[in-house]
């Protein structure tokens, strides 16, 4: 009878803390063609006692892109809640010619890239933070942020609100001659910062969540919508 109790008891606790997770899917297109999904996973973590939000992003090609360019792109983000600073960062990509294998450490409170002297300082945000940000629209603390950090690498941020639900990130480079931490990245995030490039994103009226993304260059155009 007491194991049947005990049995309850956890399974009660179980259901009272159990945190869902918040998972989304993205049908990317290249000049109107599929090419690859985007899966987004936002959860609920504690981190080094520090009450987080996990941002997981993985992106790949479909079956037909395989055979011509083979992307596996692996992105792991861990904020805090309150300050929304950047804890932990990590990257597994993999396309043709690049790899990239990247991760963070703290130490005493300092976020600082493994193999490298680079930090994170704490008031240092990154593009996923952004696009959680708009997710969950709080926009006023997107518009207090004027300068981005990928990988070392720092970048102007201009974020404008064209309407209620669709956004624009304009990207400009800080220093041509500083690389950060590795001077070739991943096809996405390269093509994100690319100069001159327009960054659209349109929410989700109702629910807030980001029903689609818009990166465009010229006559270059990738989509991402929800699907």
């Amino acid at each position: 009878m007491r194991n049947k109790v005990s049995i309850i008891i956890l399974f009660s606790f179980s259901i009272i803390f159990a945190t869902s997770d918040d998972i989304y899917r993205y049908k990317i297109k290249f000049l109107g063609i599929p090419v690859a999904t985007c899966k987004v996973i936002y959860s609920d973590t504690i981190f080094y006692n520090i009450k987080s939000k996990k941002l997981d992003y993985r992106v790949n090609t479909n079956s037909l892109i395989n055979k011509i360019f083979n992307i596996n792109n692996h992105y792991t983000i861990i904020i805090d809640q309150n300050t929304y600073s950047t804890l932990y960062y990590k990257k597994e990509t993999s396309q043709p010619n690049i790899t990239n294998s990247i991760k963070t450490s703290l130490i005493n409170e300092i976020v600082k890239y493994e193999k490298s002297d680079i930090v994170i300082a704490q008031n240092d945000k990154n593009i996923f933070t952004i696009l959680y940000l708009i997710h969950t629209g709080q926009y006023d603390i997107i518009e207090k942020i004027d300068i981005l950090e990928r990988e070392g690498k720092y970048y102007n941020l201009n974020f404008q609100q064209k309407t209620i639900n669709k956004f624009e990130l304009l990207l400009e480079e800080r220093d041509s001659k500083d690389f950060g931490l590795i001077k070739n990245t991943d096809i996405f995030l390269w093509g994100l910062f690319l100069e001159d490039a327009k960054n659209t994103i349109i929410s989700n009226e109702e629910n807030g969540y980001i029903d689609k993304c818009i990166f465009k260059r010229g006559f270059a155009k990738i989509t991402a919508k929800l699907f």
